[in-house]
């Protein structure tokens, strides 16, 4: 018997209204759930996710603090511990923020997974249109627990 294959799930955390129609159109096929808030992203997170791509600096504005109640840092704080079944395969930071991306990454390592850091650019965007594909495909890579 195959395995029961399913539509792969992602959860963004992303105020601006450009990235977040970059990465819909990116994610065609794929089941996105999209905050743009902290407190949004809390109602809104029903794992499991297979990729979760989380801004830091949200509501607009830039170089945020990582104490402001609207950031990816709180969102990240808020996070339980992800039980071995819910770990996405990747979950990467995107922010320009480098502080806020370090106290997020920091933040998850806390909650037993990783994190890459990158910032917007086309790579990115690439890799998530070709995710269903290696899906599909078995190439899947198991994220990362630490």
């Amino acid at each position: 018997m195959e395995p029961e294959s399913r539509t792969p799930r992602v959860f963004i955390l992303e105020d601006d209204p450009l990235r977040i129609a970059r990465f819909c159109t990116a994610g065609i096929g794929l089941y996105i759930t999209v905050a743009t808030s902290a407190e949004q992203a809390k109602m809104r997170w029903l794992p499991p996710y297979d990729i979760v791509l989380l801004d830091h600096d949200l509501g607009g504005r830039v170089m945020v603090n990582g104490e402001d109640p609207n950031t990816g840092s709180e969102f990240c704080r808020w996070l339980p511990v992800f039980p071995k079944s819910h770990v996405p395969t990747r979950i990467v930071i995107h922010s320009y923020n480098s502080t806020g991306a370090e106290n997020m990454k920091a933040l998850l390592i806390d909650r037993g997974v990783s994190a890459d850091l990158h910032p917007i650019d086309p790579r990115l965007l690439q890799w998530l249109r070709e995710f269903p594909r290696e899906m599909r495909d078995g190439a899947e890579a198991e994220a990362e627990v630490v």
